[in-house]
């Protein structure tokens, strides 16, 4: 839910992948549930430093992490794969040619906290690129891979 994403066919088959709605209102709901308890607990001098802290953090939610799901999107053209991640303030737009992509290779790697996230090795002849896949692509990645494959690019699953 925290990742869930609304997949776009646009009229000229292009791709256009955005945050879902539901995925607004998980975090929206995990900020209005720990921002209050962390603040009755902290009043009553319960929780120790974690209270303040968590209370304070929990407003990342609202100023960071809702604008920064709302502007990120992935979208796929006849021409390129483009992703745009990052903070309202600071966005971080990759993109990635299709012309010469012979094929994308898909890995299971070890999350630095935990966990396995796939990344996606692009093979342009003898020239490769590692791409790490957002958490919004990694779990909407299916319709992607299978446009990719209709226009002749080898995904093979790692």
């Amino acid at each position: 839910m925290f990742n869930a994403g609304l997949v776009t066919t646009l009229p000229d088959g292009e791709l256009l992948l955005r945050s879902a709605p539901e995925r607004f209102v998980a975090w929206g709901v995990l900020f209005a549930v720990v921002m209050p308890v962390a603040f009755v607990l902290w009043r009553k001098g319960l929780g120790g430093r974690y209270a303040p802290g968590a209370f304070i953090v929990s407003f990342f939610v609202p100023l960071f992490v809702l604008p920064g799901i709302a502007m990120e999107s992935v979208h796929l053209t006849e021409d390129a794969l483009s992703i745009k991640t990052g903070f309202w303030f600071a966005p971080r737009v990759e993109s990635h040619p299709l012309r010469g992509l012979a094929e994308i290779t898909e890995h299971s790697v070890p999350r630095r906290r935990g966990g396995r996230e796939i990344v996606w090795t692009l093979r342009y002849g003898p020239r490769s690129h590692r791409l790490d896949l957002p958490d919004l692509l990694e779990s909407n990645r299916t319709p992607f891979v299978d446009v990719l494959k209709r226009r002749g690019i080898r995904v093979v699953p790692g």
